[in-house]
């Protein structure tokens, strides 16, 4: 009789730790789920977070569409709110790009390219620190036009540029509040927010130049700033043909014409094909005469750059000056020297890619061209990798995007090659132009993650040490519900 109880008692305990260790293994599993795959966005925001809007693509202040300004350009928020720039429906594309001003080579935030109508219309950034930001379209402007120095006058000017204050909770005043929360129509905002921080900028900027003649000697007065001067690809012609410019100006070939074209100075710069509505920046450091040509059109597209010591020909430098992108007195740097043409187009399926974070390394993928086909003809790449094309073939070969992100110089040889970074998401179709009749066209598909990275959600503010915590502690609760689990198991077979 005892052996009975003790039997049907253990029995008992059994079935019961079978059903505790069951239930405690689905918490701990979903517990894991939870922990690794929660969208980190879903933070809720600082108490009395808002988000401001901006337009990209209409005027300053409110009015006409398809002109390259940010409204409101110039806004004042807290700290923890949102901005967002949303694309007016103009049919162009831009981005919003802003630097480190103490740390030139790192970008506190990099829009892909925006357009109305596509999957990547609109950018948000969060903002958590006070300060002064500075932003600027790298397709429409230079990073010299953002710099804060020149960023109000450049503003007030029209340019497609940009500035965000961010003030400390103790500090935003009650005149701010209201036009931060009250901005969902851009033209009240417009109203409210670009007048204020233009104005003083507008009477300090001169201030520079009329007390520097007075305390500079003879030597440094004629002494100007280094200017961009812009020349015109168009009618299969350099406009003008022959610039005169100071060492350190900087030389913008703009592309308007509806035909690709090149700036090609042998063993001195090559642009790369520079499509329409793109443009492409040479900083020139050496004096000197510098022949050029259009690789596509050599026989009657050629051009001269004579580059003098400053002060040496101010009056070549005055003539020579062809609709200047940025005026001098607002210029403080010149632009990054051999700068890539930016090519006004983006694939109109790519999705935004957040901020990088593949566990990997950025690699490069190579692409022969050879007997008028690419191989491979599709290849699968994450964002930040590089393509690289080779001819290995007789024939010439170029490398061209449907959308235009990207179009080669023709390589005529054997053995040349092109590169190109990608740094949207998306399916990019591209083919050769010489020979796509022929079948050469390919399928580049970029994805935001490397496959089988598990990585936080894009915008979410959480560091890379944030998300190695999250998914050791999502392990160690799916290995504790495994354990629960096998153990419920045994205890059945037991029972």
């Amino acid at each position: 009789m005892n052996t009975q109880i003790r039997f049907r008692t253990a029995t008992m305990s059994l079935a019961v730790s079978r059903r505790v260790l069951g239930v405690f293994g689905v918490v701990l599993l979903s517990a894991a789920w939870v922990v690794a795959f929660w969208p980190s966005a879903a933070r809720p925001q600082p108490a009395g977070a808002a988000t401001t809007t901006v337009t990209i693509g209409e005027t300053n202040g409110g009015g006409a569409i398809g002109v390259q300004q940010y409204n409101s350009a110039a806004i004042t928020i807290s700290e923890g709110d949102t901005v967002t720039w949303n694309s007016a429906a103009d049919a162009k594309f831009h981005d919003i790009t802003s630097f480190e001003e103490s740390a030139p080579d790192v970008a506190v935030w990099n829009s892909p390219n925006l357009k109305s109508g596509t999957a990547n219309s609109s950018f948000s950034h969060t903002f958590s620190a006070s300060g002064t930001f500075t932003y600027f379209c790298s397709l429409h402007a230079a990073r010299a036009d953002a710099d804060p120095t020149v960023v109000d006058a450049n503003i007030a000017a029209g340019m497609m540029v940009g500035k965000v204050t961010v003030q400390a909770p103790d500090t935003a005043t009650p005149s701010n509040t209201p036009t931060i929360t009250n901005t969902p129509p851009p033209g009240s905002t417009a109203t409210n927010t670009a007048e204020p921080t233009l104005t003083p900028t507008q009477t300090n900027t001169p201030v520079p130049s009329p007390t520097t003649p007075p305390s500079a000697t003879p030597t440094l007065s004629p002494t100007p700033l280094p200017d961009t001067v812009t020349v015109q690809m168009k009618n299969y012609l350099f406009e003008p043909a022959a610039l005169t410019v100071r060492v350190g100006d900087t030389v913008r070939w703009v592309n308007n014409s509806g035909t690709p074209h090149t700036s090609t100075s042998s063993g001195n710069w090559d642009s790369s094909i520079v499509a329409n509505g793109g443009s492409f920046d040479k900083t020139f450091n050496t004096a000197g005469t510098y022949n050029y040509k259009c690789e596509i059109h050599p026989d009657v597209q050629t051009g001269t750059i004579t580059v003098v010591q400053d002060g040496s020909s101010p009056t070549a430098v005055t003539s020579a000056v062809a609709s200047p992108t940025v005026p001098a007195a607002a210029a403080t740097a010149p632009a990054a020297a051999e700068e890539s043409a930016n090519i006004e187009a983006a694939s109109a399926g790519g999705a935004a890619a957040g901020p990088r974070a593949v566990s990997r390394a950025p690699m490069t993928v190579d692409v022969s061209m050879q007997d008028f086909k690419f191989s491979p003809n599709a290849t699968t790449i994450a964002v930040g990798d590089t393509i690289r094309w080779t001819n290995k073939g007789n024939a010439p070969h170029n490398t061209t995007a449907d959308s235009g992100v990207w179009a080669s110089k023709q390589l005529m040889n054997s053995g040349e090659s092109y590169t190109f970074t990608f740094k949207s998401a998306g399916s990019y179709s591209y083919k050769c132009t010489l020979h796509a009749g022929q079948g050469q066209t390919g399928t580049i598909i970029v994805k935001a993650v490397a496959e089988g990275t598990l990585l936080p959600d894009a915008g979410d503010g959480a560091g890379s040490s944030d998300h190695m915590l999250r998914t050791l502690l999502a392990l160690a609760l799916g290995l504790a519900g495994l354990c629960a689990m096998s153990g419920s198991l045994w205890a059945r077979r037991a029972s």
